[in-house]
């Protein structure tokens, strides 16, 4: 705590207040989810480029460059992908699954 000076009545610089400590509690996570994944950032245009995406949009009948820019559609193809099964190793993003 502050304490005025004795002599001038100034508040002493060289006392210091009582530190603040901050601390979180109560947060609860939940971990990456190989059954359920989570989207990473990822530019339309790669999304588009994607075998997997190019083969979902093909079955379709539509571009997969137009329907990338739609972020509804990006659930719809994570279950294409699980169900379709041809890409065991890989996240529909393309990467490697952990383990693989």
């Amino acid at each position: 705590m502050k304490s005025d000076c004795k002599d001038c009545g100034r508040p002493d610089p060289a006392a210091k207040p009582p530190p603040i400590r901050v601390g979180v509690e109560g947060f609860e996570g939940t971990l990456f989810s190989e059954a359920q994944p989570m989207r990473p950032p990822i530019h339309p245009d790669r999304l588009a480029g994607l075998p997997a995406f190019e083969m979902f949009a093909a079955e379709r009948g539509a571009s997969a460059r137009h329907i990338a820019r739609d972020p509804a559609i990006v659930g719809e193809f994570v279950r294409w992908h699980a169900e379709k099964g041809l890409w065991p190793l890989e996240t529909p993003w393309g990467e490697l699954k952990r383990g693989a």
